[in-house]
């Protein structure tokens, strides 16, 4: 009878298991490259890449959002400004939105910033 061996694999730590398990997957996970730094790399899945060619689960500030970011949700606390960059408040001309100040504090008429 042959007697098989058990070899162990070596401990790697958490972030080589991560991208293993990315690599495994096919998609790369949160911080990891893709876009034109990782030509055929498409983030895992509640992923995007982002403009720096990372992928990230939100836009962060001034970060592309809307048609411009592969439609990409804001992180918490900011919004898709019109400009399509994640930003806290709205700048001077823009529409005021009741979840979203305006920079300045004022909406005189209850609709564009100043």
């Amino acid at each position: 009878a042959l007697h098989l061996k058990l070899v162990h694999p070596p401990r790697i730590s958490a972030d080589a298991v991560d991208t293993e398990l990315g690599a495994r997957q096919g998609c790369s996970i949160g911080g990891g490259f893709c876009g034109t730094a990782d030509p055929g790399v498409n983030c895992c899945a509640g992923l995007f890449c982002s403009s720096s060619n990372r992928c990230q689960s939100c836009g962060i500030s001034a970060g592309f959002c809307g048609a411009a970011g592969d439609n990409v949700p804001c992180c918490a606390g900011l919004f898709c400004s019109a400009s399509e960059r994640c930003s806290a408040c709205i700048g001077k001309g823009g529409l005021c939105q009741l979840e979203v100040p305006c920079c300045s504090g004022l909406c005189p008429n209850g609709q564009t910033c100043e």
